[in-house]
């Protein structure tokens, strides 16, 4: 049994949807905070469809669900070559009737968590078995399915975060009578509160998405617009590292006029020793 909470539930959901398709088939159960209202009692026998639908649809509209588990069924590969094997040996057997099904192991095993045991016919717990019991099922071959199951622990959104809005998230009701049974049962609602797994109905998952990808557009639309203001900014700015050189006559004429009275001014100034300094670093 795997469960799943909000810490691990992206990889084991993309395990799941990663061998959902090819399941030969598959087993789904809820665990809810209530299973009957005051409204619904006990359905009586002589009511139809629509009548018990009309009643029991108040069940999911009062309560909420708290966990869902899902188990998947897979062909054993080694059981159909096991049983082929079987096959070819009762056909070749003299003292065979030609119509005998194949004696082969036919059960199934739990790969959810590396442990293995057959399931017999009755409801027995799959997770163990019994020295006898494995050698039992040694000698009638492999089981005939692979089995993975998956407890989700599911807990409304509490109005915070991506799905911060109390439209998203709902009131928790409980019967008395399902918290007695599920703590019977050993249910770890500390688990369920702290890690459960956030869940909204299809149409607000929809919309979240909606605006999710609205929200997404206009943030990338203003960084855009962010760093074309920046590079405008950028190239309207005046470079200190650039050098204006005068190109007109008069300008040339000018310039170097002013910096050979400049020259004259500070050499003028310095001690005999600093100019000759000086007249070097020209050279």
């Amino acid at each position: 049994m795997v469960n799943v909470t909000k810490t691990n539930f992206s990889e084991k959901a993309e395990e799941v949807r990663r061998l959902l398709p090819s399941a030969s088939f598959v087993a789904i159960d809820l665990e809810m905070s209530g299973i009957s209202t005051p409204e619904c009692g006990k359905l009586p026998n002589h009511e139809g469809p629509e009548q018990r639908y009309k009643k029991i649809k108040a069940v999911p509209e009062r309560y909420s669900i708290i966990q869902f588990g899902l188990v998947m069924f897979h062909e054993n590969k080694e059981y159909v070559h096991h049983t082929r094997e079987m096959a070819k040996k009762q056909g070749k057997s003299e003292n065979m009737r030609s119509d005998q099904p194949a004696r082969t192991g036919k059960g199934a095993v739990d790969e959810s968590d590396g442990s293995s045991g057959e399931e017999s016919g009755d409801d027995s717990d799959s997770l163990g078995e019994s020295s006898s019991d494995s050698e039992g099922r040694r000698r009638r071959g492999p089981p005939e399915f692979l089995v993975r199951k998956y407890n989700f622990f599911l807990f409304p959104p509490d109005g915070k975060g991506f799905m911060g809005n109390d439209e998203n998230t709902r009131e928790l009701v409980f019967n008395p009578a399902t918290i007695a049974f599920l703590t019977k049962h050993n249910m770890n609602f500390n688990r369920w509160m702290k890690e459960g797994v956030p869940f909204v109905t299809g149409d607000v998952a929809k919309a979240l998405v909606v605006e999710f990808e609205e929200k997404y557009r206009k943030m990338e639309a203003d960084r855009k617009e962010e760093e074309k203001a920046k590079n405008e900014r950028k190239s309207n700015s005046f470079p200190s590292s650039i050098v204006c050189k005068p190109t007109q006559p008069d300008d040339v004429a000018f310039v170097a006029v002013t910096m050979a009275t400049l020259r004259e001014w500070i050499d003028s100034a310095l001690p005999r020793a600093a100019r000759a300094n000086l007249d070097s670093d020209d050279d």
